[in-house]
């Protein structure tokens, strides 16, 4: 593994956007930025690159920010692949990592005595993170569009920048945990007695992941936040 300290020290420029690169993946071929945010003195935002400086496929946005729809579809398309590969090991590891992760000891808002300091993905080192990632490739090998370790990395900034801007929201663990359920094609019973359908449960996720009608994602957010417990 790569020293995250010293990538943090590693400056990168993108036109009009100053940066600083936290995290490389394994492989060589993603990396991934942090810049000062819009929303408060501890807000900031991620950047993805390829290894020559574009943007990866899965990221629409010209300066490469991810938003919440193609994070959960790269998981959607990792998750397929790997259980393509070993139903077995995916089903019991890495439905739910999204959600794991969302819950862990990693994801949480930067102290204030550190404001203006940007964050590093911290569980790519942890030792039953780098397990998770070991076996995994061993069992299942290399998708093409992204190495686990970098949605690993990407998550946990994406999840800890949820926190620190919307410290009393919840979406940072209702989304994992809804694309959980989908994945594994679980419904908690509540949902099944109120008429929904891994179906509509996926819609569901796509819709408040896409924030593009607010109306209908923050009905859709309050009913499955009940439906789920969060």
């Amino acid at each position: 593994m790569r020293n995250c300290g010293l990538l943090t020290r590693i400056e990168a420029k993108i036109p009009g956007v100053h940066m600083k690169l936290v995290y490389i993946t394994e492989d060589g071929g993603l990396k991934i930025y942090v810049g000062n945010g819009k929303k408060g003195e501890r807000d900031f935002i991620v950047y993805v690159r390829t290894q020559n400086g574009t943007n990866p496929s899965f990221i629409s946005d010209p300066e490469g920010r991810p938003r919440h729809i193609e994070w959960v579809d790269l998981y959607r398309d990792f998750y397929r692949f790997s259980h393509s590969k070993n139903s077995r090991f995916s089903k019991r590891n890495l439905a739910s990592l999204p959600f794991a992760l969302a819950t862990s000891t990693y994801v949480r808002p930067m102290p204030i005595d550190e404001a203006n300091v940007f964050p590093k993905p911290r569980a790519v080192y942890s030792d039953p993170f780098k397990s998770l990632l070991a076996s995994t490739k061993q069992l299942v090998g290399h998708y093409e569009l992204a190495p686990l370790d970098f949605i690993l990395a990407l998550l946990e900034l994406l999840f800890i920048q949820e926190v620190t801007n919307y410290p009393n929201g919840v979406l940072h663990k209702l989304l994992p945990k809804m694309l959980e359920n989908e994945l594994l094609g679980n419904l908690p019973q509540g949902a099944v007695r109120a008429g929904e359908s891994v179906q509509s449960l996926q819609e569901a996720v796509t819709l408040i992941a896409k924030w593009e009608n607010k109306r209908i994602a923050n009905q859709l957010f309050r009913k499955w936040r009940i439906l789920l417990g969060i």
